[in-house]
């Protein structure tokens, strides 16, 4: 199965930052929060921060497909899952290594969202919940890959439509 770029999220590690699609307006609140991220520690964070403004921009694919995601309750994430749950696991060190991945998710949406920011921002992720959903989907269905954009190569964050449905693509047709 072929996925048209066009359709693919992608933003780049080094400068100069390239987004495909072109679609964060110069100026914009969610891009000085990407450029705050470290892109090699928190290439899922800002591919989240992407994924959450593609949600808001009108008649865009994946403010489309985001009818098709799966939502917070039907997500499987264990970033997703209550504290509770997590201390239920047989692996501590897993529930340990998921309660420091919310927390990282949640540190980072305090310290972006959680104040008085504009309302354009804000609507993006009104609560830390729907950025660990973001953030799920993001660490699900995205790939690292090297990519030709003009003259540079470089490595990239990708978000892929159907992704989510790989694994059954690839048993199904070998």
């Amino acid at each position: 199965m072929e996925i048209p770029l066009e359709l693919m999220l992608t933003i780049t590690q080094k400068k100069p930052w390239m987004f495909f699609p072109d679609i964060i307006p110069l100026g914009h609140p969610i891009f000085d929060i990407i450029e705050s991220t470290d892109p090699e520690m928190d290439w899922d964070l800002r591919l989240a921060c992407l994924l959450l403004y593609a949600f808001d921009i009108e008649d865009n694919f994946w403010q489309l497909y985001g009818d098709f995601l799966p939502g917070p309750d039907e997500c499987t994430s264990l970033l997703l899952a209550p504290k509770e749950d997590l201390m239920e696991l047989e692996d501590e060190d897993l529930a340990s290594e998921m309660l420091k991945h919310q927390q990282r998710a949640i540190d980072f949406w305090q310290k972006h969202w959680d104040k008085a920011v504009p309302l354009k921002l804000k609507r993006l992720a009104r609560d830390h919940e729907r950025f660990l959903w973001a953030l799920s989907i993001v660490q699900s269905c995205s790939v690292n890959m090297k990519m030709r954009m003009g003259a540079f190569i470089q490595d990239a964050n990708i978000l892929m439509p159907n992704r989510e449905n790989e694994t059954w693509l690839w048993h199904a047709h070998p």
